[in-house]
């Protein structure tokens, strides 16, 4: 009898807790989507608060100290979102959103960089190109070709690098850099900003903190995402943790000591020369400093992230995309990895660029088509591309292993 009494009860409890799951899912997605409805027109450097059903607080970032959202409510019906949008070291002629970064549910970051040591980007400069150069995608010592620029040519530039011996380029919202004595010096060029790997912006150094409580459901708990744009990557500081971000990443901190890092689209580089390509997650190990940030100690070798991380992952690109959406800005989307897939090359492509298209090793490429020419590959040659979006690198996984 007892058994028989019990099993209703326990098919009730099923159900309640199933539409309970619901209805917080239900509350997230609002939330997510209100960040796009909410937050339309935000500037550079500036931030949206979104607590549903409608309450907005936009600001500047430059003077902001601490944004936090809430967590999930369920007899308010609320789940905090907040979007930032920041200008970094983008030039201002730069087209498309910059870096956003969506904070949801119990989460909050601190913003470490003082206002009065913010480095501004000016406008560009207009000069002309005094002999056929190469563009590249950043300065250095190797750097990757983007384009070409000719002799008498019009460029816009608009800061050096930490060297002084290159500019970048900025046209029609693309960026790229030449060095600097192919195009005609300015006196005005003295007062470009240099853009160095610890210049100040907005942000450019947080700390974060998410809350470790269960959530009522899955898509509940906190979140900390960044997005940067595909052909610009960005320095960030995170809880005293140097990266470089390259596209899509998420944070959650485990708990006091220890940060974890997904990357969701792209790849991250840390200050160790540590690359986590895209659709992996590792854990930054920390410790106090004197001053009462947090260092890195050390970063644990990367592991493909569990679906949980890749659930979170499509909620924030979700987010992004309704608000680049409403802006005509391009969408991105998140993929797990396709793995050995085939290419025929079209005309004006390389083994780095098809590599870059498919986020897979140069290095890997090569080796699997030992009867192409790397250097010489021709419009329909047929290319095999070995474990296509595990991340961009140019060498080979078991190199970088």
């Amino acid at each position: 009898m007892r058994l028989a009494l019990l099993f209703p009860l326990f098919l009730l409890a099923c159900v309640l807790t199933a539409a309970q799951e619901s209805a917080c899912e239900d509350v997230v997605q609002r939330a997510l989507a209100a960040v796009a409805e909410q937050c339309l027109g935000l500037e550079r450097d500036s931030l949206c608060i979104v607590s549903p059903p409608v309450q907005t607080d936009a600001a500047s970032l430059v003077r902001a100290r601490r944004i936090a959202t809430s967590g999930y409510d369920a007899v308010d019906q609320n789940w905090g979102a907040a979007l930032i949008r920041l200008a970094a070291n983008l030039p201002q002629t730069y087209a498309g959103p910059g870096v956003l970064a969506l904070l949801g549910g119990d989460a909050q970051i601190i913003n470490e960089v003082a206002a009065d040591a913010v480095m501004p980007i000016g406008e560009p400069l207009s000069t002309a190109a005094i002999a056929d150069a190469k563009l590249y995608r950043l300065p250095g010592i190797i750097p990757e070709p983007v384009g070409d620029l000719r002799q008498d040519d019009i460029v816009l530039v608009d800061a050096w690098d930490s060297d002084s011996g290159w500019l970048r380029v900025v046209s029609d919202g693309a960026v790229a850099w030449v060095e600097a004595d192919k195009v005609q010096r300015l006196q005005a060029m003295d007062a470009l900003p240099r853009i160095t790997i610890g210049q100040p912006y907005p942000l450019r150094s947080f700390s974060l903190r998410t809350s470790s409580l269960l959530p009522e459901c899955a898509s509940a708990e906190p979140l900390v995402a960044v997005q940067t744009p595909d052909d610009v990557p960005v320095n960030l500081t995170v809880n005293g943790v140097d990266i470089h971000i390259d596209s899509m990443v998420s944070f959650q901190q485990k708990h006091r000591g220890a940060l974890s890092l997904t990357v969701h689209r792209g790849a991250v580089t840390t200050i160790y020369g540590q690359r986590i390509p895209e659709g992996e997650s590792a854990i930054g190990i920390l410790s106090p400093a004197e001053n009462g940030a947090a260092s890195a100690l050390a970063w644990s070798g990367s592991l493909p992230a569990s679906e949980a991380e890749y659930a979170r992952g499509q909620r924030a690109q979700a987010a992004f995309n309704l608000f680049s959406r409403a802006h005509g800005w391009s969408e991105e989307r998140i993929s797990r990895p396709t793995g050995d897939v085939y290419h025929v090359v079209e005309r004006g492509e390389s083994v780095y660029s098809i590599a870059r298209e498919y986020k897979a090793s140069v290095a890997d490429i090569i080796a699997a088509n030992p009867d192409i020419d790397p250097r010489l590959i021709f419009a329909g040659n047929e290319l095999l591309i070995p474990n296509a979006g595990v991340g961009f690198s140019a060498t080979s996984l078991d190199e970088s292993s």
